[in-house]
């Protein structure tokens, strides 16, 4: 799949034909932590004796009828219990497993996206394609999970532990991070950067190799 990004009347195009499915991501600070969410139980995967589970930015599947931004907005509500401001980025990430490209989407309405983000679909009964666009935003009051297992409050300096591979909530604790539970995360649940988490952590650290 080619993903091809153009601007008209304001709004963003994906010019191609192939099957996809919308969602949204965002990339939410607050105060001197970046806000992520780690998925609930019935979403862990077991390998062997290790229990893994996503750790993903804010967002989620655009539902009928709704614009990207209101799709943004009602899943901060959701899952972390509070509104966002939505940033605007000047630069956008086109992020696929083949490559990355960096437009500068001039015509689009504002805010525009940080990373619009292209998946494979891996769920049952979605489509093969995911293309999500993620945003910048900050959060003013203090998060409280809603739909999620748990909030990962980190800052910058914890983050690069993610990216070197699975790590255990007990690890996580020791690095300057907050966790607010809403269900317990065992010591040993091993934490998987997916989504937004991931390309952010690619772009920042790996895609500097």
């Amino acid at each position: 799949m080619t993903l091809d990004i153009i601007t008209t009347d304001g709004r963003l195009l994906l010019l191609e034909d192939s099957d996809f499915d919308i969602s949204t991501g965002l990339l939410v600070k607050y105060n001197e932590y970046h806000v992520f969410v780690v998925h609930n139980p019935d979403r862990w995967v077991v390998n062997g004796h290790i229990k893994e589970a996503a750790v993903v930015g804010v967002g989620g599947k655009l539902e009928p009828g709704e614009t990207v931004l209101d799709c943004v907005k009602r899943e901060c509500k959701e899952e972390i219990n509070t509104d966002v401001r939505i940033s605007d980025s000047e630069v956008t990430y086109v992020v696929t497993d083949e490559y990355i490209n960096k437009f500068t989407l001039g015509g689009a309405e504002k805010p525009r996206p940080y990373y619009i983000i292209e998946l494979k679909g891996r769920e049952p009964g979605r489509k093969p394609y995911i293309v999500v666009f993620s945003y910048k935003g900050e959060i003013y009051e203090e998060p409280n999970p809603g739909d999620v297992s748990a909030i990962l409050l980190a800052r910058e300096s914890a983050l690069h532990h993610l990216m070197c591979g699975p790590t255990t909530v007990k690890f996580m604790k020791e690095q300057p991070v907050k966790f607010i539970e809403r269900i317990h995360l065992p010591d040993d649940l091993h934490l998987i950067p997916c989504g937004t988490l991931l390309t952010y952590l690619k772009l920042k650290y790996w895609h500097k190799k």
